[in-house]
């Protein structure tokens, strides 16, 4: 038995090795968030571009497999409230960008 097939028979060893994978691809964001600063583009630029690849690939793995993007009736208000929490949460952190003077952030 190699260690791949333990891990898809255990949801556990998988959930570890997931999230190896996911620390790991975290850790690498500066490589390539870096040289995108060094071509000019600011951080919202960068987290904008971020976002909308990230959200195209959940779109194409939901796809893929055959999942549904419909919302049922019981998860529209905590959905609501998960939107409005982010959009806020947002806005308190980048409030910085607009309020110091554009020469921190060259």
């Amino acid at each position: 038995m190699n260690a791949l097939s333990i891990v898809r028979k255990n949801r556990a060893g998988r959930g570890y090795v997931l999230a190896a994978i996911a620390s790991c691809t975290y850790g690498l964001n500066p490589l390539f968030c870096v040289p995108l600063y060094n071509l000019g583009l600011d951080v919202s630029s960068v987290l904008f571009y971020r976002y909308t690849v990230a959200a195209a690939l959940l779109a194409l793995i939901m796809v893929s497999s055959k999942m549904s993007f419909r919302l049922h009736r019981r998860e529209i208000v905590p959905e609501y409230f998960l939107q409005y929490r982010l959009f806020s949460c947002f806005i308190v952190t980048n409030l910085w960008m607009w309020v110091l003077p554009r020469q921190y952030f060259m």
